[in-house]
């Protein structure tokens, strides 16, 4: 807390950065970039203090408004839908399905896991099974064996 990013360039002087500056680079083979701005692009007023945030120049207006919406003075009803319509990003694949098999429980519904029939491909990852339940929302992103399908 309170250091410099850990994607600076260290100070060779300074012996603690170097090897965090190191760690940092062996763990990160790729980026990712958010390209589509989602719920902000429909909120003027959200977005507005995004780009102030962004730029270090919150107002109190600003500041106000975003403690309303802590969520210790949220509503449960706004709380749930708030989680429901949230999108999570999870640094590791079992966190995701922690969260994922969570929200199946939530729904009160039987859990039915479907375990693949053919795993001869299978790309590194990906598991051979999934798990559903009634009203549980999902989406089949992409077809990866069209040959067989």
């Amino acid at each position: 807390m309170a250091d410099k990013p850990i994607f600076t360039v260290p100070d060779p002087e300074n012996s603690i950065e170097v090897p965090g500056a190191q760690a940092y680079a062996a763990a990160c083979d790729h980026v990712v970039f958010l390209e589509t701005s989602m719920r902000q692009s429909e909120d003027d007023t959200f977005l507005g203090i995004l780009q102030r945030i962004r730029i270090g120049e919150i107002t109190d207006e600003d500041e106000q408004l975003l403690s309303s919406r802590n969520a210790e003075n949220l509503s449960k009803e706004e709380l749930e839908e708030f989680s429901r319509e949230v999108t999570y990003l999870f640094g590791e694949n079992f966190l995701a399905e922690r969260y994922n098999y969570f929200r199946l429980e939530r729904l009160g519904n039987p859990i039915v896991k479907i375990v693949s029939k053919d795993s001869r491909y299978t790309p590194v990852g990906f598991e051979h099974k999934l798990r559903l339940a009634v009203d549980a929302k999902c989406a089949l992103t992409m077809n990866l064996y069209v040959e067989v399908s």
